[in-house]
């Protein structure tokens, strides 16, 4: 007899971002139904257009659950692209309804136009049998 057990395992979702200069993007982004809590978030920049003199690059908000909560306001700078994951992620315990929406803004700082990416490290629920 198979018996279903739930396991948790880390899962990134990705949100890339385009920012305009001195542009604010907003972001509406639905979950994967399997996600229960957010432990940590980090943003990369790519694509950066020109040169630059700031090592604040922006600002960052977001809600989790659909606006109910309100866990991230973050002045993102620049780092270099010798990074390592752990040096970047800044941790949260936030849970999360399955299935909710995350949603905010970016607000560029700069002149320069560039990608952000931003990274949430999550627990995803996987259900299996053994």
């Amino acid at each position: 007899m198979e018996i279903p057990c739930k396991q948790t395992v880390d899962k990134w979702v990705i949100i890339p971002i385009s920012l305009e200069s001195k542009g604010l993007s907003r972001i509406d982004v639905k979950l994967p139904a399997t996600i229960d809590r957010c432990k940590g978030f980090l943003f990369t920049v790519t694509d950066i257009k020109g040169c630059f003199c700031s090592l604040i690059l922006g600002e960052a908000s977001l809600f989790f659950d659909t606006r109910k909560s309100h866990p991230v306001h973050f002045h993102f700078s620049w780092r270099s692209c010798l990074f390592r994951v752990e040096d970047l992620l800044v941790h949260l315990n936030e849970p999360v309804l399955p299935g909710s929406r995350i949603s905010g803004y970016f607000r560029n700082h700069l002149k320069n136009a560039y990608t952000l990416n931003l990274y949430l490290l999550c627990d995803s629920n996987q259900t299996t049998t053994e």
